[in-house]
Order: C-alpha cells, then structure tokens, then sequence
C-alpha cells in the first residue's frame, strides 16, 4: 500500500435505527492523491452471511486501493447487530445509499465515477439500486445468486434488465447458484 493512502474507520448514519443501531461500520481507503486525478470510487457490499470483514472484500479493496482507487466496504445493520438473518430489501437499500452518501458530502472531493456492488445480496442490492435511485458508472456481481438454491427454473434476472451500466459478473464455476 502507498505510504500516504489514509486508511479511516467510518460510521454511517442510519436514517432510522434498525437493530437499535443508529450507524454501521465501514472501512474507507482513500488515495494519497485524493481529489485529483480520476476520482474514482467503489463500493463493496458483503453477502447474506458475512460481514464488512469477509476476505475476499478485505483483499479486494487492499488491491483496488493499490491501483489508485478510494474504496469503501460497510457493514449492513443485519451483521452489524450479528444477526444471521439479513435485513429486508428496503433496509439494505438505504444502506448502501447512506454508504455511497458518505462519499461526497464535500462537492469538490466527491467521486466523479461510481462503481458498485459485492457478493450475494450486496450486489442484489447496488442492481436495485442502479435501475432506480443511483447513476452508477458500473456493477460488479460476485456470486450473484441467479436463483434461489436447488431451483434453477426460478432465474431472478428481471432487475438487470434495466440496468444501463456495465456490468462485471464474476462466478464459481461450482456455484450451485450461479
């Protein structure tokens, strides 16, 4: 890592509490180049039974970070509060809108291209969003869960219908359900 990319433990606001919590955690790495340049950000969302901490998101900010780009992974308040069972869909949607929120509050730092996603139901999640609230510069999807386990005749694909951006799909090739 740059000897000058900041490192910071962040809190989210929640609008409304949700588990008793009135925040999530995050973790945000920021370029030592920030605002300039290319200003381009990411958004990482875990899946249905991890957290902000997962490897796999832990490694890929360390190396999206590496090559220049402000990073941010959160907890959704489900895993915050350590329950196994996530949130319904609106929740989690408010939540990665609070995340993304949290990375332009100064107009003149704020990122000038967005990417979005994670595994699982985090990148259900940034899709739903993407076909409604949030222009998005590009998804990326790992693991989406095209349907639901054992049920492949039950394909969820209607939400990237109506999607605009490019979309990045990175799949096991022994995911039962990819």
């Amino acid at each position: 890592m740059e000897a000058l990319t900041r490192f910071e433990e962040v809190k989210i606001p929640l609008i409304e509490p949700v588990h008793g919590l009135e925040a999530v955690s995050g973790v945000l790495w920021v370029p030592e180049w920030w605002p300039t340049g290319a200003r381009v950000s990411i958004v990482l969302a875990h899946g249905p039974t991890g957290s902000k901490d997962e490897p796999l998101l832990v490694s890929l900010q360390h190396a999206l970070t590496e090559r220049k780009y402000l990073t941010l992974r959160f907890n959704f308040p489900f895993a915050e509060a350590g329950k196994k069972r996530p949130d319904p869909f609106p929740v989690l949607e408010r939540t990665l809108l609070h995340a993304i929120a949290l990375l332009g509050p100064d107009p003149t730092a704020a990122p000038a291209h967005l990417f979005v996603g994670g595994r699982g139901i985090g990148g259900r999640v940034a899709a739903h969003l993407a076909t409604s609230q949030v222009r998005v510069d590009g998804l990326f999807f790992l693991g989406f869960l095209l349907h639901p386990p054992g049920r492949p005749e039950q394909v969820r694909v209607e939400r990237l219908f109506g999607i605009v951006s490019p979309m990045l799909f990175v799949q096991g090739t022994r995911d039962r359900q990819c």
